[in-house]
């Protein structure tokens, strides 16, 4: 709702007619559509990191459902996500778990607003946070 809205804004669209919209783009079958014609993954990772989460945890690169490189993640617990790829961008995507924890919580951290979630202190260093959670610089 707050990615709508703030592009909504960045177009002289007031914040009210940005949630207003909200079920019609839901609703908009074109995108209902790529997500179905999506691979739809939930992965169970065993490594020493953790998944961490935060207050905006959606990963969507690039923001194209329609784009043939978007991935969708979403941590799901500290060792499990769900992912969602057009079949033709999954044999690119990183096989390497302990790669794919490293990348998803950098991402996470990118795009944390103003809360971090983890399992311990020990889910990911204290060095790693502060290098990668732009709210730190």
């Amino acid at each position: 709702m707050e990615f709508i809205c703030k592009n909504y804004l960045e177009k002289g669209i007031e914040e009210d007619t940005a949630k207003d919209q909200l079920p019609n783009i839901i609703s908009n079958s074109k995108a209902i559509q790529d997500l179905r014609n999506m691979l739809w993954i939930f992965s169970v990772v065993s490594t020493n990191n953790e998944l961490i989460t935060s207050d905006n945890p959606l990963i969507f690169k690039p923001n194209n459902l329609s784009n043939k490189n978007c991935v969708v993640i979403l941590p799901m617990g500290p060792q499990s996500f769900f992912l969602a790829t057009h079949p033709s961008n999954y044999e690119r995507l990183e096989k390497n778990q302990h790669k794919m924890v490293t990348y998803i919580n950098q991402e996470i951290l990118k795009s944390a607003r103003k809360w971090l979630f983890m399992r311990s202190n020990h889910s990911i260093s204290h060095e790693f946070i502060k290098k990668h959670w732009q709210k730190c610089t």
